[in-house]
């Protein structure tokens, strides 16, 4: 087929169905993630349980497609204190993916799985464009020794007595050490 000389001079600008996926934003670099281990981020979400009992605030902190660092949150019925439990020393050392299909027994905990896994692999997460990533450790610690201070001068002083008295609780959280991965787990 003949063409004239104005198509011969065209550059092709499309790939075709071989143009491979969307970057997406990661730690301050737009990543075309083609397999797990290109996963990086860390994100919070929230889910809740079919008979709306209960609720769950899930952290997980992804490198290189692995959770390093889960914190989970409950609120509810009695059975979501020990299936956040579970879940802390179930999340790190997964994959997302295998995160993503592990039962962790309380369905608001399996929500806010599924919701948390949809942020991560579309670069939806609160790390997406930062250059550096604290720890989970690090950021309670910088809550702390912000909120502390506006503790102080925000609230009444027969309040801020007791805020302060419960203050060392959130600082103080238990850390469940697992081979080289850590865990947290809270009940509010």
């Amino acid at each position: 087929m003949q063409y004239s000389h104005e198509v011969h001079k065209m550059t092709c600008v499309a790939k075709g169905c071989n143009h491979g996926p969307a970057p997406i934003p990661e730690e301050g670099k737009w990543i075309k993630s083609t397999e797990i281990k290109d996963i990086n981020g860390l994100t919070h979400g929230c889910g809740c349980c079919a008979p709306q009992q209960g609720t769950c605030k899930l952290t997980l902190n992804v490198k290189n497609g692995v959770i390093e660092e889960a914190l989970v949150e409950t609120i509810g019925c009695s059975g979501m204190t020990h299936s956040a439990a579970m879940a802390s020393e179930i999340l790190p050392g997964k994959t997302i993916l295998e995160a993503l299909n592990t039962d962790l027994v309380c369905d608001a905990i399996n929500v806010a799985m599924r919701e948390l896994f949809l942020q991560i692999v579309y670069g939806r997460t609160q790390s997406a464009f930062p250059m550096q990533v604290c720890p989970l450790a690090q950021v309670w610690k910088t809550w702390a020794k912000v909120l502390h201070p506006w503790l102080a001068h925000a609230i009444p002083q027969k309040l801020k007595a007791l805020v302060t008295s419960t203050l060392p609780k959130v600082t103080s959280r238990s850390w469940h050490l697992t081979k080289t991965t850590k865990s947290l787990v809270t009940n509010t």
